[in-house]
């Protein structure tokens, strides 16, 4: 059997580690445990908390897009990753040390901070790890599947210390600080030389920025305003028809998605005892992780084998139907176990969009040198609606109640579908009359 060539050898390593990382990483798993601990065991109002997660939501917005230009920009990518990480360790396990609210507030900012770096650090080594452009969307649905079950097992963690060691459940955050220093150094163990920053920041031949030679009918051609080996302006970045459309889609997504899982947690608490108000959040999410890293598994084969396009308007269809289906119940049929059930709609389409997202921004952007920017870009609108969804999904349920909140919140999932649907195109179909 002939020998490795080097260069495989290194990035066979680099992947490993980067599928390590992922397993271990936080990305999603916290933000309800830490609204439950503040609000029901350290005896915080809901206005307390409420302005530490806009603080740190608004300094996630403001760093966001300059932390993925940074990415793109430094070489020294797996150091400020690994670094981003560990802080945001340090800084979870912040709320079991203290209660005080300026010291949370100063903590939860900086881990927001942290996690505008990270996200993007991750995403640009995956691209810079990678031989080829071909085997990257199958990387990414690997890393997918790894931090999926890893965000099972820690949440099956920490469902069973919130459970048995009730009401004393400091121990979910020495278990998720544990993750993150870990995911850390896994970060390190990447191997410097199998970092490609050209591939990192899709800096290469330039093509069209509204078109690539892909599955979906789409050609090279030269980038509008750029020069081969040499970024793209960000003007035309922002200016790119696709880039402002696909920024629009990811705001209205999440509009329409963010809020509809806590909503859910806070009507099943409501209709449960307070007792098991933890148990039932990390049934929630159990539910949600457990689909989402089967499909995730799934879309490793499938993202070579379908149209992209396609796959993204499943994940898209799916969240009114779930919206449909919750508002029912609640109207309807007040069951928790069904209710949590649920989460299997939310876990199958986020388990496509979460993997068809770096995706579309990689296709969006090769060749422009840009990847990091664009990112970040794409992350920021991500956010923005992250939060509106909740403050409207919070006001509906103040005056409407919680039935017409998931009926609203799925009929914006409907024309987000529909816009998708007849406007958005991958490959060609974005070009701009010259």
């Amino acid at each position: 059997m002939p020998p490795k060539d080097p260069d495989e050898n290194k990035t066979e390593k680099a992947k490993k580690a980067l599928t390590a990382v992922n397993f271990f990483v936080e990305t999603n798993r916290l933000e309800p445990y830490t609204a439950v601990y503040l609000i029901s065991f350290r005896k915080w109002n809901e206005v307390w908390f409420g302005i530490v997660s806009l603080v740190m939501n608004l300094a996630m917005l403001v760093f966001q897009t300059p932390a993925g230009d940074l990415l793109d920009k430094t070489r020294h990518k797996k150091t400020i990753a690994a670094a981003a990480i560990f802080v945001a360790a340090i800084t979870t396990v912040m709320v079991v040390w203290t209660s005080n609210f300026w010291l949370i507030l100063i903590g939860k900012t900086i881990e927001g901070i942290s996690a505008t770096i990270f996200l993007p650090a991750l995403m640009s080594l995956l691209l810079g790890v990678c031989l080829t452009q071909k085997e990257v969307p199958a990387f990414i649905a690997t890393t997918e599947v790894s931090n999926k079950v890893g965000s099972f097992l820690f949440v099956m963690a920490c469902a069973a210390v919130s459970y048995f060691a009730f009401p004393d459940v400091g121990a979910i955050f020495y278990l998720l600080g544990a993750g993150g220093i870990a995911a850390a150094f896994f970060t390190l163990q990447i191997p410097s030389d199998a970092i490609d920053h050209a591939r990192a920041r899709q800096l290469g031949q330039a093509v069209d920025l509204d078109s690539s030679s892909d599955e979906d009918g789409g050609s090279s051609h030269p980038a509008v305003g750029s020069k081969e080996g040499k970024p793209a302006r960000y003007r035309e970045l922002l200016q790119n028809r696709g880039i402002v459309l696909f920024a629009v889609l990811t705001f209205v997504y999440h509009l329409a998605n963010a809020g509809v899982a806590p909503l859910l947690s806070q009507y099943v608490a409501t209709i449960s005892s307070q007792s098991v108000s933890l148990t039932w959040t990390s049934a929630v999410l159990i539910v949600y992780f457990f689909s989402q890293a089967l499909t995730a598994r799934w879309m490793s084969t499938a993202i070579d084998r379908f149209n992209h396009k396609a796959l993204t308007t499943v994940a898209l269809i799916i969240l009114p139907i779930r919206c449909a289906v919750i508002a029912m119940m609640v109207m309807y049929w007040q069951n928790p176990y069904f209710l949590v059930a649920t989460q299997l709609f939310e876990g199958v389409g986020a388990g496509i969009y979460d993997i068809m997202l770096p995706v579309i921004v990689k296709k969006l952007t090769e060749g422009s040198g840009r990847f990091g920017f664009t990112y970040g870009f794409i992350v920021t609108c991500w956010r923005i609606g992250h939060g509106v969804s909740l403050l409207l999904g919070e006001a509906i349920v103040h005056y409407m109640g919680y039935s017409s909140a998931f009926w609203i919140l799925g009929s914006i999932g409907v024309l987000n579908l529909l816009s998708f649907v007849s406007f958005f195109r991958l490959g060609g179909e974005h070009r701009e009359a010259q």
